[in-house]
């Protein structure tokens, strides 16, 4: 099976400002959007109450890379054994 395109990387990040000056001042990438989430949208998605971030899309070409930091809740105030998509890392493609 041949896959035509991807639609984007998701990506946790500690410091959106820091991650958005590597990404665009280096890599020449462009924001293309920025939202700060403050109601239970992201929360509803992810499974985690409470959760607030800022979602930034960075787009190089065909490709968006989309940053989240996540800074409600805390970080490390998760217990849970597996990888949530609030830890910092890739979190989807």
């Amino acid at each position: 099976m041949k896959i035509p395109a991807m639609g984007h990387v998701g990506l946790s990040v500690v410091d959106t400002e820091m991650s958005i000056k590597f990404y665009r001042d280096l890599l020449d990438m462009e924001v293309v959007l920025e939202l700060d989430i403050t109601d239970d949208r992201q929360a509803r998605v992810i499974g985690v109450p409470g959760t607030k971030c800022k979602i930034t899309h960075l787009k190089l070409g065909d490709g968006v890379l989309e940053l989240f930091e996540y800074y409600k809740p805390e970080r490390g105030t998760n217990k849970a054994k597996a990888l949530q998509q609030r830890d910092n890392g890739i979190v989807h493609i």
